[in-house]
């Protein structure tokens, strides 16, 4: 009887290990995060360039960017696993690389808004940056964005420097293929991230009112929400 040729075109099964690297590839949560309250902090200090219509068409462009590069990572790093031609696999080598330039690049854009935030003068019309959250200062805010920044763009720079590396024997890996450093920067760094973010208080501190959509919402109707439940409380002590 004949024997069939065993199909060289792609393995009969994926590695265990697919799904957590299709997650690992999805982007992280706090990179989500960091940037709309980064914007936040831009429309407090410089309100009518934070709310200009560029700066928001611009992000909205960005963040589009940012999941077509996240769909083509994940669909790749599966065609990756799944194919052994040579030619797809050159293919999703390159997506790939592009896919965590791009994150990378979208990381950036959070000093781009801290310095943006910090350089730029004062509008003569505002005295003070119209602050919000509860209990907070600006500088509280830049103390804990500028952690989460840290460890987010190491992350995404140590991505973006293991998939444009040369590749090395299994035998003789590099200190950035061993397991420690993967384990460590990829996930030990996330977990450090949320933990800060979590003691930070960082739902009170980065709080705007709901329906802000121009220059003055936050601290405007911030002052208003506040005088609207001391009124109700003292209107429930006299009853």
């Amino acid at each position: 009887m004949a024997q069939t040729a065993p199909d060289t075109e792609s393995p009969p099964n994926g590695p265990p290990y697919l799904p957590s690297g299709v997650a690992l590839v999805g982007g992280r949560p706090t990179v989500d995060v960091d940037v709309p309250v980064l914007v936040r902090v831009l429309r407090a200090t410089h309100p009518k360039l934070g709310w200009s219509r560029t700066v928001s068409g611009s992000l909205k462009a960005t963040y589009f960017g940012l999941f077509v590069a996240i769909v083509l990572l994940i669909a790749f790093t599966i065609l990756n696993f799944f194919t052994l031609k040579s030619n797809l696999r050159n293919i999703a080598m390159w997506v790939q690389r592009a896919g965590v330039l791009y994150m990378l690049l979208f990381n950036l854009i959070g000093p781009v808004l801290v310095l943006l935030s910090l350089i730029l003068p004062q509008h003569k019309n505002i005295a003070t940056p119209d602050n919000f959250g509860i209990r907070s200062t600006m500088a509280s805010k830049y103390i804990i964005l500028s952690v989460t920044m840290f460890f987010t763009l190491f992350i995404a720079g140590f991505r973006m420097g293991t998939a444009w590396a040369d590749a090395r024997s299994a035998s003789d890996p590099a200190w950035w293929e061993r397991k420690p450093a993967y384990y460590v920067i990829e996930y030990g760094f996330e977990v450090v991230v949320v933990y800060w973010l979590i003691l930070a208080r960082f739902d009170q501190k980065f709080w705007i009112p709901n329906k802000s959509h121009g220059p003055g919402d936050y601290s405007r109707k911030t002052v208003l929400d506040t005088s609207k439940t001391e009124a109700s409380g003292d209107g429930f002590q006299q009853a």
